[in-house]
């Protein structure tokens, strides 16, 4: 008999550590997402350009890119749907 599998998603692989953050200390992780490679401090998470060679980007460059995403601060929020009128 073949040993069952499982379903749904796989546990994420851990990412590949590229340095130390020199404005905030903290770690920086090259990470493989649902919709690319993006890099973290934990906090804050940046894309990857296109341009942005996984394989090869820098401690430096990871930096600028969270650095950027911070800058620009989360996302706005949708406002709710308001229910229909009443009859």
């Amino acid at each position: 008999a073949q040993p069952k599998r499982g379903r749904g998603r796989q546990q994420a692989a851990p990412g590949k550590e590229i340095g130390t953050d020199p404005i905030t200390g903290k770690k920086i992780e090259l990470k493989d997402g649902r919709f690319g490679p993006y890099v973290t401090d934990g906090e804050t998470n940046a894309s990857l350009r296109v341009a942005d060679d996984p394989l090869t980007i820098t401690l430096e460059r990871a930096s600028d890119l969270i650095s950027e995403r911070r800058a620009k601060g989360p996302a706005p929020k949708k406002p709710r749907k308001r229910a229909a009128a009443k009859k």
